[in-house]
């Protein structure tokens, strides 16, 4: 009986909004992603303060109304926090973009830079049915510092893991010079999110199509 309640469950879904929820036997994830307002607003409860910052990046630099809250079930540690909301919000932008292609054709990749002071960051996003999160961050000591703010430079790391499970996407993330941790991964996540909301720009060219040759997501 258990086992039938765990997995995805959409609860809401168009071209422009979906609404969606993860249930395993260690947690409980709800995402909602808007895209096409004028006023971006986002709501992120994941128990990490500085996760919670990061995510306001990706909605303020993809132009999304974002909503991310976590539930914990088990006592589970934060890197699974960061990769179970990075796969449900993945999740929920693939199955954006599923309905955008069908609807009205969709770009399907998009890349940028992002900084913050001495720090800058390069990332790339593709969603073509190929699932892999690729970071070089060997560019920035400040990156590879154990701690930032209230979570584990390796757990941040875990959301991207989680986004391209969840999206069936390749993602790219490269973190060019940055000192201080908070600037690096500041700079990462306003890279990313600028290019999610690239990915997303209407293409009529592409409806019904891909943003690879193959011409569909599976």
């Amino acid at each position: 009986m258990e086992s039938a309640q765990l997995g995805y469950a959409i609860e809401k879904q168009s071209a422009d909004e979906v609404v969606l929820t993860r249930r395993t036997r260690e947690s409980d994830v709800r995402v909602a992603v808007r895209r096409g307002e004028e006023v971006i607003q986002y709501q992120f409860d994941t128990g990490i303060l500085f996760f919670n910052h990061m995510l306001e990046q990706v909605a303020w630099r993809s132009g999304c109304n974002l909503q991310a809250h976590f539930r914990e079930i088990q006592s589970i540690m934060a890197h699974l926090v960061c990769e179970d909301v990075g796969m449900v919000m993945g999740r929920a932008f693939l199955r954006l973009v599923e309905i955008m292609t069908e609807s009205v054709g969709v770009q399907g990749y998009g890349e940028a830079h992002g900084t913050i002071d001495e720090a800058l960051a390069f990332s790339m996003i593709s969603f073509e049915g190929r699932s892999g999160a690729f970071l070089d961050l060997s560019g920035s000591p400040g990156a590879e510092r154990e701690m930032v703010e209230d979570v584990h430079s390796w757990s941040l790391r875990q959301f991207f893991d989680g986004f391209a499970q969840g999206g069936r996407a390749t993602i790219h993330v490269r973190a060019l010079s940055g000192m201080d941790p908070h600037h690096t991964w500041e700079a990462i996540f306003r890279a990313f999110g600028d290019a999610l909301g690239k990915s997303l720009a209407v293409n009529p060219r592409r409806k019904g199509s891909s943003a690879g040759l193959k011409g569909t997501l599976d």
